[in-house]
């Protein structure tokens, strides 16, 4: 469940992924050899997350369930002999989810992740600096990037050349996921925020992403990828629908019922403003896919994303699953 790949500073490819023996989650690495158990907590850990540090060194972020049986993030460095000084990211008695990791040039590992401390669906971040023997050090406590009454979540997180972390992760309604008189149901809308993290201070880019986008697009744009390619333009590849009505439906279905096909989208940001977005091909499916980035040897960007290749005739039935 949920591979990740990193390279390190040796040129070694390192695989990671969450396993479940019948009894709980755990995570397990390959770097060529056996593959190696890399937890031992009794309750379960999963949502494994790579980076490579400054120094080559590769660095693991996840999500793991606490004594206490809450989520928490966790942080590690990994190497041939297994995970070395791992810390507690989050650090709250409140459920922490879906940890991602970024490194900077000048040495930080930065995670980011969403919590419900506050009573809703919050984004925080955390800064660390690598010690001996694989320990870390924490810049600061957490903090937070979006605190709102909204639910902000599914944060992704990149590093640039000049040491800022760009962040990107989707919002809906207060009080989201409580009865619809209280608050928001559970999707009946998305939208993409993004931000820049430098000089100690967070800031937003010169245009609004989601203003930047054709109308079309305003009801529903999820799950943010946020990704620097070689030449320094950030990137956002995010999954918006195309909602379709079926040529028929039988008894049991409401009488215009909609569907929706779900594609990938990219837009870049040139430090003015967003590019229009271009559609990934063949990325058609399902809502609940995420994608992975990466950059090639030239610094072109590399994006990775499942399909199964539904079609608006039955916008309901997947039809061949790709990658």
């Amino acid at each position: 469940l949920e591979p990740r790949c990193a390279v390190d500073g040796e040129g070694k490819l390192w695989v990671v992924w969450a396993a479940n023996d019948g009894r709980q989650w755990d995570l397990w690495a390959w770097s060529g050899a056996a593959p190696v158990k890399l937890t031992t907590n009794r309750r379960n850990d999963f949502w494994p997350r790579l980076a490579t540090g400054a120094k080559g060194q590769i660095w693991l972020a996840w999500q793991t369930v606490g004594d206490d049986l809450h989520y928490d993030v966790m942080l590690a460095r990994l190497g041939d002999d297994g995970l070395k000084g791992a810390v507690n990211v989050s650090e709250h008695a409140a459920d922490d989810w879906e940890p991602a990791i970024a490194a900077t040039p000048d040495g930080r590992i930065v995670v980011a992740w969403d919590t419900y401390r506050n009573g809703s669906y919050d984004v925080y971040l955390r800064q660390f600096t690598p010690r001996a023997e694989g320990r870390l050090k924490a810049l600061a406590p957490p903090m937070p990037v979006a605190a709102g009454a909204e639910r902000e979540a599914h944060v992704t997180i990149a590093a640039d050349a000049s040491n800022r972390i760009w962040l990107a992760w989707d919002v809906s309604m207060a009080d989201w996921g409580k009865h619809p008189k209280v608050g928001g149901t559970l999707h009946s809308n998305r939208r993409t925020e993004v931000a820049c993290y430098a000089g100690g201070a967070l800031r937003q880019p010169a245009s609004d992403f989601m203003e930047s986008l054709p109308e079309p697009f305003g009801k529903f744009a999820e799950y943010p990828q946020v990704a620097v390619d070689g030449a320094g333009r950030v990137w956002i590849v995010w999954r918006a629908s195309n909602e379709s009505r079926v040529f028929y439906h039988d008894a049991k279905q409401r009488a215009g019922q909609n569907w929706a096909i779900w594609h990938l989208f990219a837009s870049q940001y040139d430090g003015a403003k967003w590019t229009e977005p271009v559609m990934l091909a063949r990325s058609n499916g399902r809502q609940d896919v995420r994608v992975d980035t990466a950059r090639d040897a030239a610094g072109e960007l590399l994006v990775v994303y499942g399909a199964d290749g539904r079609e608006r005739e039955r916008p309901y039935m997947p039809i061949d699953y790709d990658v």
